[in-house]
């Protein structure tokens, strides 16, 4: 018949018939159903949960140019898929700059070949958590991966310098009245979180400590390469985090 459009868009098939509104509907507000659909009848299959799917980072406008803080983009994506179940946001070549962004259960990220997280040289653009500025920040979180053969790039040692300047000009409270923030970012942070997962990832210039575990449960890092060149590149783990497995760590400092 005329006017029927069809697409595919990770395992959700939309067909539309005729010229009604709903028929032009985005594929990603049928989540998580598939619709026919015409102006006198609907029929809504199931279809498989997103909990086993990959959604391109794209998808959700999030640019890969390096320039664009797409902070907002990428925890409306994660937020998204939490909000339906669950499932992966994959990330294609490219550089991709953001502010904190918050992990949510059963919500995984794949950093594919050619592929950089790189966090955000201005303070401003993170959310404090305690005293740490995370990139990414994982508070009671269950399942959740982040692995592919890509980069988190901290830009430590810019955002130092930032924090530095920020104070100085009374934008930031130095509370410690050194000239430095008492707060200190870190590429993860994990509180209170069960079944993290971590690897074949490089982990780049952190401007505390990569990685921060604080009571957490069933923690694995795997192949993982942290490389600093002027700021402590370690993982810190709270006494009492539990069933942590850590092999092919390697680590790269110059401590100053």
């Amino acid at each position: 018949p005329d006017n029927v459009t069809i697409s595919l868009m990770n395992e959700a098939l939309w067909i539309g018939i005729g010229n009604d509104e709903k028929s032009q509907s985005n594929p990603l507000d049928s989540c998580p159903h598939v619709h026919i659909a015409n102006s006198q009848t609907a029929i809504s299959f199931h279809r498989q949960q997103l909990t086993d799917s990959i959604i391109y980072a794209s998808t959700f406008g999030i640019k890969s140019n390096g320039t664009t803080l797409n902070t907002k983009s990428i925890q409306y994506a994660i937020d998204f898929m939490a909000n339906r179940g669950g499932g992966t946001l994959a990330f294609q070549v490219g550089r991709y700059l953001t502010g904190t962004i918050h992990m949510r259960d059963n919500v995984n990220i794949e950093l594919g070949s050619g592929a950089i997280l790189v966090a955000s040289d201005n303070p401003l653009d993170y959310d404090p958590v305690d005293v740490y500025f995370p990139l990414i920040d994982a508070e009671s979180v269950n399942n959740c991966r982040i692995y592919g053969i890509g980069v988190i790039e901290g830009n430590g040692d810019r955002f130092n310098e930032n924090m530095i300047h920020l104070i100085a000009k009374g934008v930031v409270n130095d509370e410690l009245e050194t000239g430095r923030s008492k707060y200190k970012q870190v590429l993860l942070n994990a509180h209170q979180s069960h079944n993290i997962e971590l690897t074949n990832l490089n982990l780049r210039t952190p401007g505390w400590v990569a990685m921060i575990f604080d009571s957490c449960v069933n923690v694995m890092m795997t192949n993982l390469t942290i490389d600093a060149h002027t700021f402590f590149p370690h993982t810190y783990m709270s006494d009492n985090s539990h069933n942590v497995q850590e092999k092919e760590l390697f680590m790269n400092c110059i401590d100053k």
